[in-house]
């Protein structure tokens, strides 16, 4: 697996950082073309991956199975031939600076991030999960949270039928930071102070309000920081194709998103989804159980 990492990390160092809407990377073959079949080979059957409610998962018209089932995780990849390594790389030193120096350039790195790299990054968490993700899984365009100082991600697609939906890169139509009116600010909290008070309706009713298109034009629940569709132009994307990855320092501006209304018949889209955090460089991970409010629980905090 040493050639395959030395693979990654010089496709990383010699790729352009694109400028529009905001630095990000798109390469593609960011394995070697040969490797790429024998890593899908290794991923399990979508049968031993476990539904998992992440950020995104429930939108659309979709039925209540599908709703349930929008997001699928696989829960520790430590002990599968070839993905266990992988696992362990992506974790380590190597890795996350070889991400961490390709965007500390002023190119690539927003102003407001630059005191991470003032004594150079010492301090950080690499955090990601192999996910499917399926019918009903839906991004609205958002620009990411402070402490995540690169987001990235491999696809892991065999074929380029869901080519179209990759990670879309997004601008404000008026050109100004995302803003939701007053009216709808004002809605936002009382729904958010009526789901305290009601707190015990089943979390269902909470969950799918903060996928409905009234959810997230008030910014309820999740959808605090996702924006509607109408604010944005997508101008850019990397595609779901197979072999591509994509990653970007977020900022205030870097908007994003995807959305999945794929076939009921897809199988779905596979990812290795993650960011490098600013915190403990303990590599502190968690296993998911999707039976286990607690757990999910952390996963939804630390993805946030």
């Amino acid at each position: 697996m040493t050639d395959v990492f030395r693979h990654i990390i010089s496709r990383i160092k010699n790729a352009p950082i694109e400028s529009v809407p905001f630095p990000h990377l798109v390469i593609s073959e960011i394995f070697p073309a040969e490797f790429y079949p024998r890593l899908l080979n290794a991923i399990p059957k979508s049968d031993n991956f476990v539904p998992a409610k992440y950020p995104g998962t429930g939108f659309g018209k979709v039925k209540s199975a599908e709703r349930n089932s929008s997001g699928l995780v696989f829960p520790d990849m430590s002990g599968l031939p070839l993905l266990g390594e992988l696992q362990a790389f992506l974790r380590g030193d190597e890795f996350c600076r070889a991400l961490l120096d390709k965007f500390s350039i002023p190119e690539g790195i927003p102003r407001e991030k630059y005191r991470y790299f003032t004594n150079g990054v010492t301090d950080f968490t690499s955090v990601f999960d192999l996910q499917i993700d399926r019918r009903g899984y839906e991004i609205l365009p958002h620009a990411d949270v402070e402490s995540k100082i690169v987001t990235f991600q491999f696809y892991l697609v065999s074929d380029d039928s869901l080519k179209e939906f990759g990670t879309l890169f997004c601008r404000t139509k008026n050109g100004q930071a995302a803003r939701r009116s007053l009216a709808y600010q004002t809605l936002g909290g009382i729904a958010e102070n009526c789901a305290k008070l009601l707190s015990g309706w089943p979390t269902n009713f909470w969950y799918g309000l903060e996928r409905t298109t009234l959810g997230t034009e008030m910014g309820f629940g999740d959808s605090k920081n996702w924006y509607p569709w109408r604010f944005f132009d997508v101008v850019a994307s990397a595609p779901a194709l197979p072999n591509f990855f994509m990653a970007f320092a977020p900022n205030d501006r870097s908007y994003h998103a995807v959305r999945m209304n794929i076939p009921p018949t897809s199988e779905g889209r596979k990812v290795i989804r993650g960011f490098i955090r600013s915190g403990s460089n303990q590599r502190n991970f968690i296993s998911i159980n999707p039976n286990d409010a607690e757990t999910n629980s952390q996963l939804q905090r630390i993805r946030h």
